[in-house]
């Protein structure tokens, strides 16, 4: 697999993503359903717009909106 593949440079991110926001949810005391809304919004958002800093900062605004 070629490193600067961005399909799978996107999928490390949702993986990180999907793990940073599992562990939030475990420390905000958030149901699965909150945090499976926050991760599509997430995904969708990413995919039609380049995010600019880190992930964890828009995650968190999306599990906001979620």
């Amino acid at each position: 697999m070629d490193e600067d593949d961005p399909h799978a440079e996107g999928a490390a991110v949702v993986a990180a993503a999907r793990e940073a926001l599992q562990a939030l949810c475990q420390e905000l005391n958030l149901d699965e359903g909150s945090a499976a809304k926050a991760l599509d919004d997430f995904t969708a958002i990413r995919s039609n717009y380049s995010l600019e800093g880190e992930f964890i900062h828009w995650l968190a605004c999306s599990l906001y909106v979620a």
